[in-house]
């Protein structure tokens, strides 16, 4: 018994450890350009990496996966652009968003 206990815990260390390794990067990044009014703020959840530079004209693009990218959904909500998407999907890999205004 005590046996069995031993290699189940050796088991799911293994699982674990394959689990925390998966690489959040895309394998074949696609871009998406997303206009978008005016903001001030832009609070972003999830796994993200915002990146926000002064230009002539406020847009968004959006760098990633191509099921994340065509999922994310750009709004603004009381002068804050809201990044999010509509379904939680627990495998994401990462967007790289670049913000101009």
């Amino acid at each position: 018994m005590k046996r069995k206990l031993t290699n189940a815990a050796l088991a799911l260390t293994g699982c674990l450890f394959i689990l925390s390794c998966r690489n959040k990067e895309a394998v074949t990044p696609v871009s998406r350009e997303i206009s978008v009014p005016g903001f001030d703020k832009v609070p972003a959840g999830d796994d993200h990496e915002v990146i926000i530079t002064a230009g002539n004209t406020f847009s968004m693009q959006a760098r990633g996966d191509i099921a994340d990218v065509n999922e994310l959904r750009a709004a603004i909500e009381s002068r804050n652009l809201k990044i999010d998407y509509p379904v939680y999907r627990s495998n994401r890999k990462r967007v790289h968003i670049n913000n101009r205004f």
